[in-house]
């Protein structure tokens, strides 16, 4: 940016020296942008766009649980601090929830059918994308052993979705929006 800003001070002067007002005039203000931006970068620095333990992928920070809960505990977790449970909408959020942290453990993520028994939806009420494993959801396939199965896991083997009673106590991943300020 510095280099920049010298480029800008040598043409508003060359401006200056031709004796072209209109030349002068645009090229101040390119230099006055410049410095602006310059200090704007300049009172962002070190500030990665997200909070500290929380990792960032894409636009997105994630915070990966070393604890369990269950997925309302977990969710009343993320919300706490300003995020809310993975909304996985691409096949990169898909590759980097799994491999990241929890090869093969199971964790929560924020998809849900407890509104509407068999309609599944993400906690921001986006449409579900589908990388459910083979033959799920079942809710616990008819079994009163399993009870309801209205909440979601990512199973660590193979890394696949499953639904699960929302009462079992596994890891979880927040997600919210990377910014200049955190």
């Amino acid at each position: 940016m510095t280099t920049q800003v010298h480029s800008l001070l040598r043409a508003r002067d060359a401006a200056f020296r031709s004796g072209d007002g209109a030349l002068y005039s645009a090229a101040r203000a390119d230099l006055k942008r410049g410095v602006k931006a310059a200090k704007d970068i300049t009172n962002f620095r070190g500030k990665p766009g997200c909070p500290a333990g929380w990792i960032r992928f894409g636009s997105s920070c994630y915070f990966f649980s070393v604890e369990s809960k269950s997925w309302d505990e977990a969710r009343k977790f993320c919300r706490a601090r300003g995020a809310d449970l993975v909304v996985i909408n691409t096949k990169y959020e898909k590759v980097l929830t799994f491999l990241f942290e929890f090869r093969d453990q199971s964790v929560w993520i924020g998809l849900t059918d407890k509104v509407q028994e068999a309609t599944w939806k993400w906690v921001d009420g986006s449409p579900l994308t589908l990388f459910w494993g083979e033959n799920q959801p079942d809710n616990g396939g008819g079994s009163i052993r399993y009870g309801d199965e209205d909440c979601a896991e990512i199973r660590g083997t193979p890394g696949s979705w499953n639904d699960i009673s929302c009462e079992t106590s596994l890891r979880w991943i927040c997600e919210k929006v990377a910014t200049l300020f955190d």
